[in-house]
């Protein structure tokens, strides 16, 4: 096994627009197949995709070095998924690799690379992203351990700091835009297309904001009833949507369908029972639950994902001391993560060579057996015993050398000439990580801090 190299590639609300979001992102239904895809390439080891509304995103281990057949495999996985070229596509992308790998996945965890800035609910998803890469069995010790740092990340800086204080979700953002609209939403007929997590924490806002007439629907009956007991609402029947589009005064969709469910012929034949009063729809969906273009009928106001930009930068500016906070712990975890990067370098430089020196050891008495062979079994055992101290007493001084740059954060040189004097590979069960880009400060390896 040869070096391996840590990556992501994804696509964000930061350089993408919606439209182009939703041709990339991957449901939860086809979460399975496209982990056990990704995976089948020869090139990629391990993977986890986070795909939400506002990103979709390919965190591997691939074999080689960062700028290699691997990340072209994981582009090109995008650019499937798109519908477009990769040359199309690589615009659109961020491509990092190593502990910058860290730092972005720890800042996304903490809520400071989402568009509602510190919101609670990507944590979750975070998380239910290395859960369906556990199930496909995707992932790896690599991954794995990245997550979970990740998580510790995200938890830290919503307990150690006010970065998720106020209303800090897509879901409550959406509620605040459609009170902006309707002044009298708490009097308002509001109908919650959807009954997933978004979609509850959406009910849940509508409730804290005094919205008593919520009304819920969704293909699963059996969901749509249970959320509306939870917010005191009603669940009405997703088959007679149409009926209820008519009456309502805001709809607000969050559905993870994979097309969408109001098209612009289903709207237009609403709005004669409307009677001219105006329709306002709040569409969170990625991929987009309502058409384009049911925005340009008259008496209707459309607002996608995207017209949550304007609220989510207000939060931001409440809370820009608190980003300082979390930058903070960030470096921190990152210095927790390339300790533990480095010391699997060293453990499997240590264990190559060993592997080697044992090999080399057991070749040359291999040669001399023949005239060992008269030789009693006890001195045989003490030549074996011998040939093993000399060896260990020769990769004393480089092992521990090893250890202690590990511990500094300082062995990635060491590392390479070992391999390069020893003509060394992994040992049989590791899997050497290539330093990558990297910035060495205070001894460890940690990136520029995020501007």
């Amino acid at each position: 096994m040869g070096e391996a190299s840590l990556l992501v590639v994804g696509i964000s609300h930061q350089r993408a627009a919606v439209g182009l979001r939703e041709r990339v992102a991957i449901g939860k239904a086809a979460l399975p197949e496209s982990l056990l895809a990704l995976q089948s390439d020869p090139h990629v080891q391990e993977c986890v995709i986070v795909s939400t509304c506002n990103r979709t995103e390919v965190y591997a281990v691939v074999n080689g070095p960062a700028a290699g057949p691997g990340d072209d495999a994981l582009v090109q996985f995008l650019a499937r998924r798109a519908g477009m070229t990769s040359d199309e596509l690589a615009p659109f992308l961020y491509r990092l690799s190593d502990v910058l790998v860290a730092q972005h996945l720890f800042r996304v965890a903490s809520g400071l690379d989402s568009l509602v800035v510190g919101e609670v609910e990507i944590l979750g998803q975070v998380k239910d992203a290395l859960r369906a890469a556990e199930a496909a069995h995707t992932g790896g010790k690599w991954l794995y351990t990245l997550f979970r740092r990740a998580l510790e990340a995200g938890k830290r800086a919503r307990s150690e700091t006010a970065i998720s204080t106020g209303a800090t979700s897509m879901s409550w953002a959406a509620v605040e835009l459609a009170r902006e609209r309707v002044p009298n939403l708490p009097r308002a007929q509001v109908l919650v297309l959807g009954a997933g997590a978004t979609a509850e924490g959406i009910a849940r806002a509508l409730a804290a904001h005094g919205v008593e007439g919520t009304m819920v629907a969704n293909r699963t009956a059996e969901r749509a009833e249970r959320l509306a007991q939870l917010v005191g609402g009603v669940a009405v029947p997703f088959a007679q949507l149409l009926s209820f589009l008519a009456i309502a005064d805001v709809v607000i969709c969050s559905t993870d369908a994979p097309h969408p469910i109001l098209s612009l012929d289903s709207v237009r034949s609403t709005l004669a029972a409307r009677r001219g009063r105006r329709l306002y729809l709040i569409d969170v969906a990625v991929p987009r639950d309502v058409e384009p273009e049911v925005g340009l009928l008259p008496g209707v106001d459309l607002m996608d994902i995207d017209a949550l930009a304007a609220r989510a930068s207000k939060g931001l500016r409440r809370r820009e001391a608190e980003v300082a906070k979390v930058d903070q712990i960030i470096l921190d975890e990152i210095d927790r993560f390339a300790a533990w990067q480095s010391s699997q370098r060293v453990t499997s430089t240590i264990a190559s060579l060993q592997q080697r020196a044992e090999a080399l050891r057991r070749e040359e008495l291999r040669r001399v057996s023949a005239r060992l062979a008269n030789v009693s079994p006890e001195a045989q055992q003490a030549i074996e015993a011998a040939t093993r101290a000399i060896i260990n007493k020769m990769l004393h001084h480089p092992i521990t050398v090893l250890r202690e740059t590990a511990l500094q954060g300082t062995d990635a040189r060491y590392v390479q000439a070992l391999q390069e004097l020893f003509d060394l590979g992994p040992g049989p069960d590791q899997e050497a990580i290539s330093p990558g880009a990297a910035v060495a400060v205070g001894g460890a390896h940690r990136p520029d801090p995020a501007p």
